[in-house]
């Protein structure tokens, strides 16, 4: 505004000095001559300053940012969007806005990484072409659109969206009204966190908390039933030696016998998701209690007909651990993967060190067992260490809960991957512990035994 009232008392001086130069007599007035001096001067410095006033709105826009009006002072001349821009790219979580008629204006750098989608491939597309109309994405399609039509705002709501490769992401959503000068409805801005993190480290406590309950549940019945069972094959057994070698009852016996076993075997395992799974941790090489879970699995492998390739690195990989219930959910996990490997597959066991990914990192121990021949859908791998969930005809759904409990004490978690064309990867992943670690408690066990 000032710089137009500059503009219009130039033009009107001017004008005035035009028509006294020309029009009046210069002495037929002094003062009309003073006039006609001065007149010029001051149109002049009206345009002046009209045109520094100019350049400096051209060159250095005014923001204002908090009520304040800050000066621009940048070389480059750049505007403050620029600016702008950079501070949504620099905040931790996604940002996306909306105009007024549902197009992508902005879409910042961990939007992207959230979502997998480009800016470029966003902004400038309808929201509704960015989620997608499913079930994943209802809540915050209408979410996003009760904003648009009602100015209604959300705060901090779990939803989900389905990201460019069709990963489901769960997201914490903040959606609010972008205002511009007047208060004027300008569109919405959403802001978002990915929870994937948050909701794996819920559902670990939940599914701890029901194993707990349910190991309490399995004691108790595995010792009530035991002990009948023990007596019921005594008796049996007495029974069947009043038979004659060629007695067709003792085929009744028989089957009635390995009934018993297969009871017992069911109550053993019952008995050892009951015990703790962790009770005297040392520094161990992981490698050779890896070795031991594959010696101890390998009737499975002779009776199937897989092959198993092993590699264990040349350095020692150091973990708290275990010793006894770590072996036993290698066991598990190695049985598992020859169980569910056909004849003329192959098993590969592996052990590496996973280096920091970042300076808040710590270094940890990777175990992968992969065979070949088999696929787990992903509806059937969220309950994989479910107690007695299995999808063999004689599993128990045991030995993946143990191994799952086991491991979890030991800080640890367990991985799965599974395709139709590669089969199926269980990785164990332990926190290692300094390789001097090893030496010591060896040293240590060795003076104990001196002594």
């Amino acid at each position: 505004m000032s710089l137009l009232v500059l503009l219009m008392a130039f033009v009107f001086g001017s004008f005035t000095w035009f028509v006294l130069k020309h029009y009046v007599p210069p002495a037929s007035n002094p003062i009309l001559s003073a006039l006609t001096a001065l007149v010029p001067t001051a149109a002049g410095a009206a345009f002046a300053v009209f045109v520094v006033g100019w350049v400096i709105r051209r060159c250095f826009p005014v923001a204002v940012v908090g009520g304040s009006r800050l000066l621009d002072v940048r070389p480059d001349g750049g505007r403050h969007e620029e600016l702008l821009g950079r501070i949504i790219d620099s905040m931790e979580g996604g940002v996306m806005t909306v105009g007024t008629d549902g197009v992508v204006t902005s879409f910042n750098t961990v939007a992207q990484k959230t979502l997998g989608y480009d800016a470029a491939d966003v902004v400038g597309r309808h929201f509704g072409s960015v989620f997608i109309d499913v079930s994943q994405n209802r809540t915050l399609r209408d979410m996003m659109r009760a904003a648009l039509v009602t100015g209604q705002t959300f705060s901090s709501v779990e939803v989900s969206a389905v990201a460019a490769d069709g990963r489901c992401v769960p997201l914490g959503v903040t959606v609010s009204l972008l205002r511009g000068d007047g208060d004027r409805f300008r569109g919405i801005v959403l802001m978002f966190k990915d929870l994937a993190e948050l909701t794996r480290i819920r559902d670990q406590v939940r599914r701890t908390d029901h194993l707990a309950s349910l190991g309490r549940l399995s004691a108790g019945v595995a010792h009530e039933v035991r002990n009948p069972l023990g007596s019921l094959q005594g008796l049996v057994e007495l029974i069947e030696e009043d038979f004659a070698q060629d007695d067709p009852r003792r085929q009744y016996t028989a089957t009635i016998l390995r009934t018993i076993g297969q009871l017992n075997a069911l109550v053993e395992s019952l008995l050892e998701f009951s015990q703790p799974p962790a009770s005297d941790l040392e520094p161990q090489d992981v490698r050779d209690i890896v070795r031991d879970g594959v010696r101890f699995s390998s009737f499975e492998r002779r009776e199937a007909s897989v092959s198993v390739e092993e590699d264990y690195g040349a350095e020692p990989v150091p973990v708290l651990a275990d010793r006894e219930s770590l072996t036993r959910a290698f066991i598990n996990i190695v049985r598992n993967a020859f169980q569910a490997t056909p004849d003329g597959g192959a098993v590969a066991v592996s052990v590496r060190t996973r280096t920091p990914a970042g300076p808040d990192s710590a270094a940890h121990a990777a175990i992968s067992v992969r065979n070949t021949g088999s696929y787990v859908p992903p509806e059937d791998r969220e309950n994989l260490f479910t107690p007695f969930f299995t999808t063999k005809p004689a599993g128990t759904g045991l030995g993946l809960a143990i191994a799952h409990q086991v491991v979890s004490a030991h800080f640890g978690e367990i991985e799965v991957d599974s395709r139709r064309d590669q089969g199926t990867t269980f990785t164990i992943i332990l926190p290692v512990v300094e390789a001097d670690a090893i030496t010591a408690a060896a040293g240590q066990q060795h003076g104990e035994q001196d002594t």
